[in-house]
């Protein structure tokens, strides 16, 4: 079944929440299990973001597009590369702005 655009930007906002609540326990005893989540949900938001529609992602060019694949990508084949100094810099620095985008494209309805 083929999944719309609607439904792939919805798996990135749900994605998105699931990292903001596994986030705070990436210090706790639950660390590697925290990781591991949150890798896999960066991972779903890699892949819908990569299908998202061309003219979509035209709606939102502050976004590197291209490198949220790409992560996605790493996270698959050389995932020994991605450690937790890694994934606290993305959760940081650039899913707050990729949840912005991507609220203000369904907000628009688009």
């Amino acid at each position: 079944m083929s999944r719309s655009d609607r439904d792939r930007r919805q798996d990135v906002l749900g994605a998105i929440d699931a990292v903001m609540r596994y986030y705070p326990k990436l210090s706790g005893d639950d660390r590697d299990m925290a990781h591991d989540a949150i890798v896999r949900q960066l991972e779903i938001i890699g892949e819908a973001a990569n299908r998202l529609d061309p003219e979509t992602k035209m709606k939102a060019p502050e976004i590197e597009w291209h490198k949220i694949a790409g992560f996605r990508n790493i996270a698959i084949h050389k995932y020994f590369r991605v450690n937790q100094s890694i994934v606290e810099g993305i959760v940081s620095n650039y899913l707050p702005p990729l949840r912005e985008a991507v609220e203000r494209i369904v907000d628009n309805r688009n």
